[in-house]
């Protein structure tokens, strides 16, 4: 049996995942963690390339619907193969994400 397989360290894999991101991306800092309700907008402004798009509640909320279908998808696989290629997507999308966060931040940190 496939170790990835067992429910238990999959969700413990996921999480864990899931928190250095968080933390990574600014989750220490008090005022960073109260943005973290908008943290699927890292996603669209590193696509888009502007953050002025990014942070409108449809972008967020299609976000977050992503994250919590491909999130459903390596919980439920029984494949471990399939369940490493859906991880390798999303922690993809986690530091596409992150990076998209970071560039946003950065450019606020120049509002003067």
């Amino acid at each position: 049996m496939d170790q990835v397989a067992v429910p238990g360290r999959k969700k413990t894999l996921y999480f864990v995942t899931w928190l250095v991101a968080l933390l990574a991306t600014g989750g220490i800092n008090p005022v960073t963690a109260l943005s973290l309700p908008l943290f699927p907008a890292g996603l669209a402004v590193a696509f888009d390339g502007a953050s002025y798009g990014a942070f409108s509640v449809g972008a967020i909320v299609v976000g977050w619907i992503l994250y919590l279908v491909h999130g459903v998808a390596i919980l439920r696989t029984r494949s471990g193969t399939l369940f490493w290629v859906l991880y390798a997507v999303f922690v993809a999308a986690l530091l596409v994400n992150m990076h998209g966060c970071q560039r946003d931040l950065t450019n606020a940190a120049h509002i003067h």
